[in-house]
C-alpha cells in the first residue's frame, strides 16, 4: 500500500508488486524488523514461505541497486546453511516461484 504524500521509489514499487504476487499465489510474506537493537546486520528485506520452502528476498532498484557488504555476508550465511536467497528487482526474479497461471495473469 502506498503511503499518502510519499513518492514511491523503484525499489518500493518492485517490493510491493512482487510481495502482492507472492501472497496472491499462497506464499506467506511477512515484514521483517530491519532497524534497532539486536537486528541482524544485512538481513534481507523479506522472506517468503510456501509448502515448507523458505526464500529470503533482498529487493533492489531495477537499475544499479547493489547489495551492501552486510547484505552479501547475510546471503553467504543463508546459502552456507542450505537456504535460498535472491536479489529481486522485479517479477522476473521470482517467476519460478509463482504458479504459471499466476504469471499469465500478471
Amino acid at each position: 500500500m502506498k503511503m499518502p504524500g510519499r513518492k514511491e521509489t523503484p525499489e518500493t514499487m518492485a517490493k510491493r508488486t512482487v510481495c502482492k504476487a507472492l501472497r496472491d499465489d499462497g506464499w506467506f510474506v511477512p515484514w521483517i524488523l530491519q532497524q534497532g537493537i539486536g537486528v541482524y546486520k544485512g538481513i534481507a528485506d523479506r522472506f517468503a514461505i510456501k509448502g515448507g520452502r523458505t526464500v529470503w528476498l533482498e529487493f533492489k532498484r531495477p537499475r544499479g541497486g547493489k547489495q551492501s557488504e552486510d547484505q552479501i555476508a547475510f546471503e553467504r550465511d543463508v546459502k552456507a546453511h542450505g537456504g535460498e536467497y535472491r536479489v529481486v528487482r522485479g517479477l522476473e526474479d521470482v517467476a519460478d516461484m509463482l504458479d504459471q497461471r499466476m504469471m499469465n495473469a500478471l
